[in-house]
């Protein structure tokens, strides 16, 4: 007699197949009005040869999706871990969510494994109670056995509360090169120009509002005296010394991302990566020739760079306020510089902004000296565990990012990592104040320094290089349509929790919603060190009331 084990579990639970979920079986999700909610059904089957047709029953239903959570390898852990690691040893973790094809699967003998459940709400759905259940057909092909096997229902408690809208700005840079170089697409061909909008299209639904936008290619993680492929948007020529540009392809770039629902533009880089010693590579038809400008044998401060700046900025300039994007627009100058490119960076910023009068400007930069560089004309955006560096500062915008750390102890998304560690960023967010979020790595699929493109689904890791999950949050799916990461899903659900909390302090006002946050911290104030809440506090602060 063939036997299907059932549990639910939350999003946060991360299932691996040779050993029984930690949690609590899950009875009950409270959510607000136009949210999306998630939670796994997770089963272990006693059979082999498995045909598995797998549904929701629900109220619901139509707005429901089931995906399979998929293993992959994780092929390097840092050595600085905490106790929020799930896994201290490279192997098989769960992290890609896959689209089941006619929802049917094949089971695997005595594994544990886990549905997707996604439901999207409507923002007009009545307040109320609604059962899910998910219900398992199986046919068991060698005795011809048929079975059905249900998990206990999940009840989704809908508020009377409306989710508001977001209000951060959230980017992870969009790197359209990996994408043509994965799928060895010509860049900007028209299959380029599709695959650009699966892209961003599923950008969108990961909670970016802001997207890296190369109108010259960006001059980022590239290996010294090495070049990443070309996608420059502007088209530049120099005829006998008359400069002359056409931002045709940059109008298309940004109306075809506006279409998907990106509100925000953050030019490429002006100059390389740490340092802003030199420039990036530009390409320019001058006198008919098609030719490499700039790059890693031209000083950033040379004469001939701030000669095409001095013509190339105030074009752009005028292209952007023709097309009302001037508020919506960033300037980047150079990817986090250090405290020893003070000097360099604050000239780079200086010739930058000479060009660009009145435009934003921001940068990954964590040292208020490298702030003052640019005369604190610059938005900085801070490295999470340095904050605190800043708290004096009068900032324009009040900016944040993690990277390919810190490993232990703060907020980041690894998959060798417990998925608190990503979701309680959203109630930090809140509790700083933050007015942006920023990461490098939406759908990076290169080696570190881009020296080769990478297969992610066979490394997780960059080649060995960054932390596993660090350089993507998508994978590259057929037919360039992206799949997503259980972490992608849960930085969204981070999201939600801000704009719940800012939901609360529009009902309440900001003290009570402050209180509430700061009791789960074991100091005074909930911080970026001191965030260790319960299991059930992504429910609470959705059923809060003060």
């Amino acid at each position: 007699m063939m036997n299907l084990e059932l549990t639910c579990q939350s999003s946060l639970a991360k299932i691996f197949p040779d050993r029984a979920p930690a949690e609590p079986p899950l009875r009950l999700i409270p959510a607000w009005q136009g949210e999306r909610v998630h939670f796994q059904t997770v089963f272990r089957p006693d059979f082999s040869w498995g045909k598995v047709r797998v549904e929701a029953d629900s109220p619901l239903r139509g707005f429901i999706r089931l995906r399979s959570v998929e293993l992959v390898p994780v092929d390097y852990l840092p050595p600085e871990r905490d106790a929020d690691c799930v896994d201290d040893r490279i192997g098989l973790y769960p992290d890609l969510l896959r689209d089941i094809p006619e929802n049917t699967f094949s089971s695997v003998f005595n594994q544990w494994r886990s549905i997707w459940v996604t439901l999207d709400l409507p923002e007009d759905l009545p307040a109320g109670d609604y059962p899910v259940t998910v219900k398992f057909h199986v046919h068991e092909i060698v005795s011809k056995q048929d079975a059905v096997f249900a998990a206990a229902p999940v009840t989704l408690r809908v508020l009377p509360r409306k989710l508001p809208a977001q209000t951060i700005k959230n980017s992870h840079w969009f790197h359209c090169d990996a994408i043509a170089r994965f799928y060895g697409v010509e860049v900007f061909s028209e299959k380029h120009w599709e695959y650009i909008a699966n892209f961003m299209k599923s950008a969108v639904y990961c909670g970016m509002n802001m997207i890296l936008t190369p109108v010259i290619t960006p001059p980022l993680d590239t290996e010294v005296g090495g070049s990443r492929p070309t996608v420059q948007l502007a088209e530049i020529s120099c005829d006998r010394g008359v400069w002359r540009f056409d931002f045709s392809r940059l109008e298309r770039w940004c109306r075809l991302a506006q279409s998907c629902g990106i509100r925000y533009f953050e030019a490429a880089h002006l100059f390389t990566q740490w340092g802003a010693n030199f420039t990036p590579k530009i390409m320019i038809t001058r006198d008919g020739v098609r030719e490499s400008f700039g790059g890693w044998d031209l000083a950033a401060d040379s004469p001939e760079y701030e000669a095409f700046l001095s013509a190339f900025l105030p074009a752009l300039a005028r292209w952007i306020d023709s097309h009302g994007l001037r508020e919506n627009f960033y300037f980047h100058c150079s990817d986090e510089p250090h405290l020893e490119h003070c000097e360099s960076y604050g000239k780079a910023f200086a010739v930058m902004s000479r060009y660009l009068p009145g435009m934003k400007f921001f940068d990954a930069l964590s040292r208020p000296e490298v702030y003052a560089a640019t005369g604190k004309k610059t938005i900085p955006v801070i490295y999470e565990r340095n904050l605190e560096l800043f708290e004096n500062e009068k900032l324009p915008e009040r900016w944040t990012y993690y990277c390919c750390e810190p490993f232990s102890g703060y907020p980041n998304r690894f998959i060798y990592m417990r998925s608190w560690r990503s979701r309680i960023l959203g109630a930090l967010l809140y509790r700083y104040g933050m007015e942006g979020f920023l990461h490098w790595g939406f759908n990076f699929y290169f080696s570190r320094l881009c020296r080769f493109k990478v297969d992610p689904y066979v490394s997780t890791t960059a080649g060995g290089a960054f932390p596993a999950g660090d350089a993507f949050i998508v994978y590259p799916g057929p037919g360039g349509v992206p799949e997503y990461s259980l972490r992608a899903e849960v930085f969204y659900d981070a999201l939600q929790d801000m704009r719940c909390l800012q939901g609360l302090e529009a009902l309440y006002g900001p003290d009570p919603v402050r209180a509430f946050l700061d009791a789960y911290a074991a100091g005074d104030t909930l911080s970026m060190t001191d965030f260790s809440v319960p299991p059930d506090f992504f429910s609470a602060l959705r059923t809060a009331s003060f």
